[in-house]
């Protein structure tokens, strides 16, 4: 997977010029990423596996432009991804990788909140890293279960504050696990304010021991350029620096 990212990058090196200016360069060397594409594929090919299906259809919501679906449609040439995001812009950029790696996958600019698709028309929906940009959470989950086959699979991640100065706190994700599994069967069922109690242990994965460790995993830089321009922006300071964790789980949509 590694391998593929580092390929995607360069191959695709111009048409991925402007995103990469707004967005991360280099989203599988972030982080949590390194964690998160990898256990979502694993989810997926055992979801292949279980049901002997080769042919599954995977929505890729809030997609941005990773190289992730395309390792996707590289190791299971029968799956097709179809991609969603907000941005209009991403649409050319897709078709230009495209023609880059003639690999296809499709691409539709829509709001995950009101997502163009038929009812049960996927088989899979992941969701990596975008459920802390948005609020509406219970809209957006029944979105992905009005989309879903029976039995089809949810697969969601999303960032969690663990002080509290950034999204999401720990109050408004007990409110979006719960409501996950409230519309979803849970493959790993627990009590979700008992599993938040584990973000005050040392053994999790954060932003602080990424820091420590390398801060350069990062996605985000902190000058004192920045912070003064936020504080002239805003009126007061934003922090110098965030610590997070990243939460990450498997639904079946159970009908």
């Amino acid at each position: 997977m590694e391998l593929f990212s580092n390929q995607f990058l360069k191959i695709n090196r111009t048409a991925l010029k402007t995103y990469c200016k707004k967005w991360v360069s280099d989203p599988f060397h972030q982080w949590s990423r390194q964690y998160e594409y990898p256990f979502v594929y694993s989810y997926i090919q055992k979801y292949m596996m279980d049901n002997h299906r080769f042919d599954c259809k995977i929505l890729d919501a809030g997609s941005g432009v990773t190289f992730f679906p395309y390792y996707l449609s590289s190791t299971s040439p029968n799956v097709k991804v179809h991609c969603c995001d907000y941005d209009l812009a991403h649409g050319e950029i897709f078709q230009k990788i495209n023609d880059n790696l003639n690999l296809f996958n499709n691409f539709s600019p829509a709001d995950i909140r009101f997502l163009p698709f038929d009812k049960s028309s996927f088989d899979i929906v992941y969701c990596i890293s975008v459920l802390e940009h948005t609020s509406d959470f219970d809209i957006i989950i029944q979105e992905f279960k009005r989309i879903l086959k029976p039995n089809g699979l949810c697969i969601v991640t999303f960032d969690i504050s663990i002080d509290g100065s950034d999204d999401i706190p720990r109050e408004k994700a007990v409110d979006l696990i719960e409501s996950l599994e409230k519309h979803f069967f849970c493959l790993d069922e627990f009590n979700a304010k008992e599993a938040l109690e584990l973000l005050d242990s040392d053994d999790i994965l954060s932003t602080q021991y990424i820091k420590d460790f390398d801060k350069n995993l990062l996605p985000w830089k902190y000058s004192r350029l920045k912070v003064l321009k936020n504080y002239l922006r805003f009126n007061s300071p934003k922090p110098f620096f965030t610590n997070l964790t990243c939460f990450c789980e498997v639904l079946i949509n159970r009908i």
